[in-house]
């Protein structure tokens, strides 16, 4: 939290989250008045609560508000994050449906033309963990369960002339 901090000063007005969890929690108190949350994973409950998408086990740990309430109300999903948390707060909690938004409107194309130019210009930044070689495969899957990776954990191979043609 304390990284954080230092890194938004100001506060946070917008948050993806892919973790849940303690990541999640130091995060919320951190948002601003009126700040989105886009829920597209919760990768810290993946394995201890088969139900984590639920918004019961999404809000669960969330920390309570500095009035002592907590971030809780009905939603369209069921019981979890609302638009209107403690006091005003307005925070604004959406699990990302990539279904609807795909319904709406493609934006693959547009995607592939912009984002490998903006990487190649170093407008946007990718972080990767790179490990190399097959023996390191089962370090990699440990990692990601460990933190030990930032961004994607990718394990790069070296294919034998004869597969690569």
């Amino acid at each position: 939290r304390l990284a954080l901090s230092r890194a938004a000063p100001d506060g946070i007005d917008f948050y993806f989250d892919n973790t849940a969890g303690h990541v999640t929690n130091a995060v919320w108190s951190l948002l601003r008045d009126g700040a989105r949350v886009a829920i597209s994973g919760g990768i810290a409950h993946y394995f201890d609560q088969p139900n984590w998408w639920s918004h019961a086990v999404w809000w669960r740990d969330l920390p309570l508000e500095e009035d002592g309430s907590q971030a809780i109300g009905a939603t369209p999903y069921g019981q979890g994050p609302v638009e209107t948390v403690s006091r005003g707060r307005r925070i604004v909690v959406e699990p990302l449906d990539w279904k609807r938004l795909q319904a709406v409107e493609s934006f693959e194309e547009e995607f592939y033309e912009r984002v490998p130019q903006w990487i190649s210009e170093g407008r946007l930044q990718v972080n990767e963990t790179i490990l190399d070689g097959f023996e390191k495969l089962p370090d990699a899957f440990a990692g990601l369960f460990q933190g030990a990776n930032v961004g994607k954990m990718v394990v790069r191979l070296e294919w034998p002339e004869k597969l690569a043609s």
